[in-house]
């Protein structure tokens, strides 16, 4: 009776310790997104236009053209009060969200801002990786002669894990060309809002919109992938 009396106080003891092992759940990551500054103008990009690289007063006019979309296109969406950087905040936010993880927003500390913040760990935040975009252009663009016209958004990104002081992933993703000289990951954008003509592109800016949002959230979502 006495052994018995031990292998089941022993099997107690066992599963006992086997319950907090199960009960003690595995500590989450915590990621930071920093919030995403708003572009200082929407871009409009006609790529291989033979303008562009001609003669110096044909640059010029080419560039005031490109100017005058993009004021066309800013017009059309302003209505709707369009705010791409708070979009993609939030679609790169829940593109991180997993079981194992949490995500939370930090405020974006320099609105005006165009690069990477210079000291992560200074935000207040007990977040151990720290996720940074900036917009590099958000708009739409075509391939010369005129072609399709199709959502453009491109952006650098940073990851930087404040626990071994350093950056673990950088570069660049694009919906199409990245800037001229840039290097960039690039990504089909959703053929459902290609639009024939920059005439149709101002003429349905509810659809415009939802396609440079479904472009930003290509875009959230390959950030993510590299966290």
């Amino acid at each position: 009776m006495r052994r018995l009396h031990i292998s089941v106080a022993a099997a107690a003891c066992a599963l006992l310790a086997l319950a907090a092992c199960v009960s003690t759940p595995a500590p989450r990551q915590t990621i930071a997104v920093v919030g995403v500054p708003e572009p200082a103008k929407l871009s409009v990009l006609v790529e291989n236009h033979p303008d562009a690289g001609a003669s110096q007063t044909r640059g010029l006019f080419f560039a005031a053209a490109m100017q005058t979309l993009e004021r066309e296109l800013a017009d059309s969406l302003k209505p709707r009060a369009f705010a791409p950087g708070a979009a993609l905040s939030e679609a790169l936010a829940e593109s991180l969200r997993r079981p194992d993880r949490a995500v939370v927003r930090v405020a974006n500390p320099q609105q005006e801002r165009e690069d990477f913040l210079k000291d992560y760990p200074a935000l207040a935040t007990t977040a151990t990786i720290f996720v940074d975009v900036i917009p590099r252009a958000i708009g739409y663009w075509a391939e010369a002669p005129m072609g399709s016209w199709h959502p453009w958004v491109v952006v650098a990104y940073r990851v930087y894990d404040s626990g071994a002081g350093k950056d673990v992933a950088s570069g660049q993703i694009s919906t199409g060309p990245p800037p001229p000289g840039e290097a960039s990951i690039a990504l089909a954008a959703d053929r459902r809002y290609a639009f024939p003509s920059f005439e149709a592109v101002i003429a349905d800016p509810a659809r415009a919109a939802a396609g440079i949002a479904a472009a930003m959230r290509l875009v959230a979502q390959a950030v993510a992938q590299r966290v």
